[in-house]
């Protein structure tokens, strides 16, 4: 994301231009990591030392606030943030604690009963499945059969 771009981001979503803002913002949509703040600050701080780590969180909460990002609340006492605003899902690895993203059509059989939305109003949804990693698997299959 150019500067221009994440300028134009926050003026549409009625956040002021500041350097912060713009800087955590490029870092986080060109991220598809899903950093939490401390690694959103980590980087940040390398590039613009006078950033705090209040700024970052508050920052974040403002941007989940907006519209522009969305919280992930993992398994493991860290919450991630994500730009990927379309409806999709995530994998939070036990083992290496990475999230990743699960595509809608990667999970076709995961359905909602109808009835779920017409009997609760329903604004936002996140789902986050528990387990293993491609990498992880494949580092235990290397240990089983060393």
């Amino acid at each position: 994301m150019s500067d221009p771009i994440a300028i134009q981001t926050l003026k549409a979503h009625d956040i002021k231009a500041t350097l912060p803002r713009i800087l955590i913002l490029k870092y986080v949509v060109g991220n598809e990591t899903h950093p939490t703040a401390e690694d959103v600050f980590n980087k940040i701080h390398e590039e613009e030392s006078s950033i705090s780590l209040a700024t970052i969180y508050n920052t974040l909460e403002t941007f989940v606030k907006k519209g522009i990002l969305q919280k992930i609340n993992s398994f493991c006492d860290k919450v991630h943030y994500d730009s990927n605003m379309d409806l999709h899902f995530h994998l939070i690895c036990q083992k290496c604690k990475k999230v990743y993203d699960i595509k809608r059509y990667d999970s076709i059989k995961f359905q909602i009963k109808k009835e779920l939305f017409k009997k609760y109003d329903i604004d936002k949804m996140q789902v986050c499945f528990q387990g293993c990693c491609t990498d992880c698997k494949k580092l235990n299959s290397k240990k089983d059969q060393s």
